[in-house]
């Protein structure tokens, strides 16, 4: 069976995911960016560059959320990134998905 949603449900879904499984986050905001591409969506070549725009996801995560170690960052972005594309039906070249996290810093004068 196929659904049919917006892009607003669409991205109230993906916040709602997001946010019910990573208590970490502090904000997550959606955008669009334009690529240029040589290959169509299913990876077959084409004649000449087509531009094309998809959906960009930025997530912010509080500072204490995010690991230490630069392995573990990248086991969690890849890992988010994976369970977006196959939860909700994106290919892998079809969103952007970028990963901040807020850093405070204490200065003593």
């Amino acid at each position: 069976m196929d659904y049919i949603v917006n892009e607003d449900q669409l991205n109230r879904s993906i916040e709602r995911y997001l946010k019910t499984n990573y208590s970490g986050i502090d904000n997550i905001k959606f955008d669009t960016v334009t690529v240029g591409t040589w290959t169509d969506s299913y990876g077959r070549k084409m004649s000449g560059i087509r531009k094309r725009t998809i959906p960009k996801l930025e997530i912010i995560f509080k500072e204490d959320a995010v690991p230490y170690r630069n392995d573990s960052r990248m086991k969690l972005k890849y890992g988010i990134q994976e369970e977006i594309i196959n939860l909700f039906g994106f290919e892998t070249n079809d969103i952007v998905i970028s990963f901040y996290y807020i850093k405070t810093s204490v200065e003593n004068f």
